[in-house]
């Protein structure tokens, strides 16, 4: 056959198609689809309920870099729905607003300007610099407190203070201290699309008297999400930055021809001093900004954001509400930016603290709940000195157990170390809580009880 035709009817010499394509090679992600799926429905959900232009969430495990989840959602055409669009996580500078202060404070501890204890008077929630005037989001209970408090409640007074007497004579000295924390250069995460982040430096056009206080509360400089989730989650790492990836492997006909690894990118600080921003961090969720986003199921922390991206001379206001943190807190496993563009104020909602933090609480909650490997087992032996078993306390806090099929009861009771007497020949037993142990009795049924009929379960 010389010729072969179309579907429209035209002929075309064969020899145009004789090479045919290759088949592809295989990409192994990251992603884990269980976490994609909770980060999606989070932020579609405050996405709707403000009406915001678009948002993003990231989630990235703290030990490795590597990249669980990334959501990309923008309003549709019609205006009436979101979806994936553009990859705002990666490829949008915005100016970061309040997430930017854990590293100012990074900076005033790194150069030892100030400690956590450190005082400052917030005046009243209003300092005048030059021509401008600095505002706190609400008036303080009082004027005189500690950095670490600053922090908490977000004071923009309080931190932009400290930034500008610490480094006004040497302003120089906080961009190298910046740049060398890793927030002024890409993620080099391999996506097309990544720009670097910018910042006003000393010296520039844009330089002014105003520039350094003003820098201390996130502005006068612009970032990804995806760049200021990897320094958060280099705090949670207790100071080691690791490059953050989505690609495991790649591979043809199940053959690994390219495969990725763990990178770390840098050490951005010591343990110890990861350790007092990690303590204010937590203090943020449990005191500050972000305790209506406490958990009952967890322990969370990080640091709000709300910035007006539109310039002074604008009257109206574009806001742009974020979250960045970790969780557990106690002993970081996942770390978490949430972005949110223009929630429409007029319903209500635009910080920080009332959109991001809710999502990242949600994304925290649920992913906690699935994840196995970020819980510590609670059967783990404890033994004594003579490495024998330690059986458990069972005290006033003793393991909840419920009634069931004895071999069954038996068998975990033996796998959590919890001491049992059975006085039943019964196959189906409950359980009784002495002091010493749990004594197993025949399971009788309640007859004409409302509480033992099989519970409605439709939906």
């Amino acid at each position: 056959i010389r010729e072969v035709k179309t579907s429209k009817g035209n002929w075309i010499p064969r020899e145009g198609i004789e090479e045919f394509p290759e088949d592809g090679s295989d990409i192994y992600t990251t992603i884990n689809t269980d976490f994609q799926y909770i980060a999606h429905n989070a932020l579609h959900e405050k996405l709707k309920e403000t009406e915001a232009d678009y948002g993003c969430a990231v989630v990235m495990e703290v030990e490795t870099g590597e990249i669980k989840a990334i959501v990309n959602l923008g309003k549709s055409s019609k205006g009436n729905d979101y979806s994936e669009r553009f990859n705002y996580a990666i490829g949008t500078l915005s100016e970061p607003g309040s997430t930017i202060k854990s590293a100012m404070l990074m900076a005033l501890l790194s150069s030892g300007k100030a400690n956590l204890e450190t005082i400052v008077n917030l005046e009243g929630g209003r300092k005048r610099y030059y021509d401008r005037t600095m505002k706190d989001d609400h008036t303080p209970e009082q004027n005189d407190v500690t950095l670490k408090s600053a922090i908490e409640k977000s004071s923009n007074v309080g931190v932009s203070k400290l930034i500008n007497d610490g480094f006004q004579n040497k302003p120089q000295q906080l961009i190298d201290l910046l740049e060398s924390f890793g927030l002024l250069k890409s993620t080099n995460i391999g996506l097309v699309g990544e720009p670097n982040p910018e910042i006003i430096r000393p010296g520039q056009k844009e330089w002014s008297g105003v520039s350094l206080p003003w820098t201390a509360i996130g502005y006068e400089m612009k970032m990804t999400p995806l760049q200021l989730l990897t320094f958060y989650n280099a705090i949670a790492n207790d100071g080691k930055m690791m490059q953050p990836y989505l690609v495991n492997s790649v591979r043809k006909f199940n053959e690994i021809q390219v495969e990725f690894e763990p990178k770390v990118a840098r050490r951005i600080c010591s343990p110890s001093l990861a350790k007092d921003i990690q303590q204010a961090l937590a203090g943020v969720v449990l005191r500050g900004t972000a305790k209506n986003s406490q958990s009952k199921y967890l322990t969370t922390a990080g640091k709000t954001g709300t910035v007006n991206l539109n310039p002074p001379e604008i009257e109206a206001k574009h806001y742009q509400a974020s979250f960045a943190g970790y969780f557990p807190a106690d002993n970081p496993y996942y770390s978490c930016v949430v972005v949110v563009n223009n929630p429409k104020a007029e319903l209500g909602q635009y910080y920080g603290s009332q959109v991001a933090a809710p999502v990242f609480k949600q994304i925290a909650e649920e992913i906690y709940a699935r994840d196995i490997k970020s819980k510590d087992p609670i059967n783990e032996i404890v033994k004594n000195p003579d490495g024998f078993k330690e059986p458990i306390n069972l005290g006033e806090n003793h393991p909840q157990m419920k009634s069931g099929y004895y071999k069954e009861i038996e068998l975990l009771a033996e796998a959590f170390g919890i001491p049992y007497i059975n006085n039943s020949s019964s196959s189906w037993v409950q359980p009784r809580f002495g002091s010493q142990n749990v004594e197993f009795e025949k399971l009788v049924p309640y007859k004409n009880n409302e509480k033992n009929k099989v519970p409605n379960v439709l939906n």
